[in-house]
C-alpha cells in the first residue's frame, strides 16, 4: 500500500524575506501564490502522511502532489538563492564604494 510523504516547509522568517524581495523585483504576487500553493499541498500531504493509501488512483495523484510540492520547494529554494546573490552582491559593492571614498580620503589628488 502507499503511503504518502510529507515535505517540510521553510522558516517564515526566510518567506518573509522572500517575499520582500520578490515584491521589490516584481515578482511579489507570484512568489506569494507559489507559497499559497506549497501551503495547500503541504496541508495535504500532512492530512494523509503515514496513511495507508489502498485507492490507486489517489495515490498516484498523492504521488504527484509530492512532486509538485518539491518542484515548488526547488523554485522558492532558487529565488531564495537569487535573493541572496542580490544581497551579497550589492554589499560587495557597497564595501567596494566605501574602500575607494576612503582611498581617496587618505591620498588626495593634487589639485594644479
Amino acid at each position: 500500500m502507499e503511503k504518502a510523504i510529507l515535505v517540510p516547509s521553510t522558516a517564515s522568517v526566510v518567506e518573509k524575506a522572500l517575499q520582500l524581495w520578490a515584491c521589490s523585483v516584481g515578482i511579489g504576487e507570484e512568489v506569494q501564490e507559489l507559497m499559497a500553493v506549497r501551503r495547500d499541498l503541504c496541508s495535504v500531504l500532512a492530512e494523509v502522511d503515514g496513511k495507508e493509501i489502498r485507492n490507486e488512483a489517489l495515490a498516484f495523484h498523492l504521488r504527484e502532489a509530492s512532486h509538485q510540492a518539491c518542484r515548488v520547494e526547488d523554485l522558492l529554494g532558487m529565488l531564495e538563492y537569487h535573493r541572496i546573490r542580490e544581497k551579497v552582491e550589492r554589499s560587495d559593492n557597497e564595501d567596494h564604494h566605501r574602500q575607494q571614498q576612503l582611498g581617496a580620503q587618505l591620498h588626495p589628488t593634487p589639485t594644479t
